[in-house]
């Protein structure tokens, strides 16, 4: 099993069908260990509540999407423990410390952050080559 750490730009595509979801799927299945900060849900709450505010969603289905954000198969990791080198992160990449922290838990755990924020990993690829995965390039799972 691959364990992998995803950000909320990923989290979003597996409740909401848009441009990646199809890539950001492949990490539900069985190969994958998927394992986020403990701020991991309140983005994804933070990002359904702009879009309540964009009126892009109503309230019974920000709802609706909050429901799915609880039942997401992650493992959830303290984050007052990343914090300090999350932060050494964020003051040498100039990122916030929410995104470092994703980082942070990668380096932490050997394995990769998937994002499909592409600034964020345009920013920090060179800096951690073997950390950061862009979205796309997450293989599709061999048949079973």
């Amino acid at each position: 099993m691959t364990r992998i750490v995803p950000d909320a730009s990923v989290g979003m595509k597996w409740i909401i069908a848009e441009e990646q979801s199809d890539f950001a799927a492949r990490l539900t299945g069985s190969e994958y260990e998927l394992v986020v900060p403990d701020l991991f849900h309140l983005e994804l709450a933070n990002v359904i509540w702009k879009q309540f505010r964009r009126g892009e969603v109503d309230a019974a289905a920000a709802r609706e999407l909050l429901d799915l954000i609880k039942g997401l198969p992650v493992e959830r990791t303290n984050t007052n423990e990343l914090l300090p080198p999350a932060l050494d992160i964020a003051m040498q990449h100039r990122r916030t410390v929410y995104d470092s922290v994703h980082v942070a838990l990668a380096l932490r755990e050997q394995c990769q952050f998937v994002t499909a924020d592409l600034r964020l990993f345009n920013a920090l690829s060179a800096a951690y080559p073997g950390t950061m995965l862009w979205v796309e390039a997450i293989a599709e799972p061999p048949l079973q």
